[in-house]
């Protein structure tokens, strides 16, 4: 799903003036300042607010440049210590806009800041100011040097999320649509602490998202007394200064996550990351020996995201089930849509749009039809998931024609995928599993080989450079090129992008395959002997973050072995 982080609007008015005004109001009860006392806050305009909007309270006494003032000045600094541990797309902060049917989140960033206010109070006389000071000093031993405040304050979405919210409105209404109105969805969806606020003429409406903080801990930069006040030269007057340091939860970006289909239909492309992520290890790399034992310890060989995939359709697409059979090596994922002339169509296995299943393949599939479908009791597994869960496999069926089909109308609202996988421990497969793979010994011979040369590419990753990797590979005359990631489920299926690559050949050394080890009685039946003895030789792959690791390791289980592209 995209997640997009862009920075809110404006800060300075919306957070920033209201948390130093609230906590300057707490510090003048705090230190009981004279009623007649002018405080000035300058802030960013750097110019005195008009009499009577100051921010102590309000009074009709005149001013004269010996009265008594504080002035306040603030300086902001992020902390570095919270700069790595800042949550952006993280699923940690709780949202503010919430459609779970949907899957559309908008969330606030939070950055830790201090704040640093500067007072400097301008007494009229040394009298009063060593009164004041005297005050403090009684007060500092209730310990008042730590205080603690709540911070009121508002922010506002960045407006292209707006834009972005819309454009999935639109396509949730035009397809088994509600019959809402944008600003119904938006009221509906929105935390009950949004307003909307307005100009003078009530035009131009901008939603606030309103907040509060509390047990903000603020201090002094006095331990027992603050300084000694200092004589001014004009006017006889005394200043005491100080400094009152706290530290709060700004919120500086918003982040919006989404999901690329919405009812039955792709967002527009603007709204979706059609370029593939980089990845440093799809490009050619010859590490030393003590660097390819660095990439066995990297984080990115933790990332589940990072695992081999197989063929995803569209590319795009990153998607990553919760929930994944133990021990299966994905080789297809894709979505589908629904026919909502025929919804309990699910997809044509034999027409897969841009890629088709090899015939050997299709016709496993065939004989299979029943057991393909439940884990373990079958060397491949087809499973169909709706909104991102996998569904029972009682709910679902293979025709004749080799038609996925559902026993349960589909809800166009909804999001559908189907992958098919591979079992990669052969040996945990029911009898009736193995029986069926030695009445097969053609594609049984391309299982084998296609699991014993993950298991070597998964040990050279580690230990060798990306070229050992691919000289462990199968054969392969596989012509690389994408399907159009512009395409949307009412486009022409013929309507593709051309190769973007050349035909790649990538020679190996077969001379010992493990699927030699086979025997096979008149072509037709591998020996139940042989077969156990081969597929105990099969290291489990449990972890495929490190198979995904080299150049050329996707031809593995894409090249005409299981699937591959339509006219390669």
């Amino acid at each position: 799903m995209p997640i997009v982080a862009l920075e809110v609007p404006e800060t300075y008015e919306s957070i920033v003036r209201p948390v130093t005004v609230s906590i300057v109001r707490d510090l003048i009860d705090t230190m009981n300042l004279p009623n007649d006392t002018r405080v000035e806050y300058t802030g960013s305009a750097e110019t005195i607010a008009q009499q009577g909007s100051t921010l102590a309270s309000n009074t009709s006494t005149p001013l004269f440049p010996f009265s008594g003032k504080v002035k306040v000045e603030l300086v902001e600094n992020y902390l570095e210590e919270g700069i790595l541990t800042t949550s952006i797309k993280r699923r940690d902060n709780l949202p503010i806009f919430a459609d779970h049917k949907l899957g559309v989140y908008m969330k606030p960033i939070y950055t830790k800041v201090q704040s640093n206010i500067t007072f400097s109070y301008r007494a009229p006389s040394k009298h009063q100011a060593d009164r004041w000071r005297d005050g403090l000093r009684r007060k500092s031993t209730q310990a008042i040097q730590l205080l603690l405040h709540e911070l009121i304050y508002h922010f506002s979405p960045p407006d292209v999320f707006h834009a972005i919210l819309r454009g999935i409105w639109e396509n949730r209404e035009s397809i088994a649509g509600y019959g809402e109105e944008f600003e119904q969805w938006l009221s509906k969806c929105y935390s009950d602490r949004m307003t909307v606020l307005a100009n003078l003429s009530g035009e131009k409406g901008l939603v606030s998202i309103a907040e509060k903080q509390i047990g903000v801990q603020g201090w002094f930069d006095w331990m027992a007394q603050p300084d000694v006040p200092s004589k001014e030269s004009e006017a006889g007057t005394f200043e005491v200064s100080f400094t009152y340091t706290f530290e709060y939860d700004k919120v500086t970006a918003m982040s919006l996550e989404y999901p690329i289909v919405v009812h039955n239909q792709f967002l527009e492309d603007r709204y979706l990351p059609l370029e593939k992520p980089y990845d440093p290890y799809d490009q050619p790399r010859r590490p030393s020996y003590t660097g390819s034992l660095n990439d066995a310890f990297s984080v990115i060989n933790y990332n589940k995201e990072q695992k081999y995939r197989g063929i995803v359709f569209p590319e795009f697409d990153d998607w990553i089930p919760e929930f994944e059979h133990k021990k299966t090596i994905p080789i297809f994922t894709g979505i589908v849509a629904v026919d909502l002339s025929d919804p309990y169509q699910i997809v044509d296995l034999t027409n897969l749009g841009d890629y088709n299943f090899s015939d050997k393949l299709l016709s496993f599939i065939a004989s299979n039809k029943v057991t393909i479908l439940n884990y373990l009791a079958s060397t491949f597994l087809l499973t169909f998931y709706v909104n991102g869960k996998p569904q029972n496999p009682v709910d679902i069926h293979i025709d004749e024609e080799l038609n996925l089909r559902s026993s349960v109308a589909l809800d166009p609202r909804n999001v559908h995928r189907f992958r098919l996988s591979m079992m990669s421990d052969l040996l945990t497969l029911s009898k009736k599993a193995k029986d069926k793979m030695r009445e097969d010994p053609e594609m049984t011979t391309s299982i084998i080989d296609a699991i014993d040369q993950f298991q070597k590419i998964s040990s050279a990753t580690l230990f060798n450079s990306t070229s050992v990797a691919m000289s462990q590979t199968v054969n392969t005359d596989l012509t690389v090129s994408l399907p159009n990631p512009r395409r949307t489920f009412n486009s022409d299926p013929t309507d593709t992008v051309e190769p973007t690559m050349p035909r790649n050949k990538v020679e190996s050394d077969l001379s010992d395959k493990l699927s030699d080890q086979l025997k096979v009685l008149g072509g037709k039946l591998i020996t139940e002997d042989s077969l156990n003895k081969v597929i105990s030789k099969l290291r489990p792959i449990t972890d495929l973050s490190k198979v995904g690791k080299g150049r050329g390791l996707k031809t593995v289980m894409t090249a005409g072995i299981i699937v591959h592209k339509q006219g390669g």
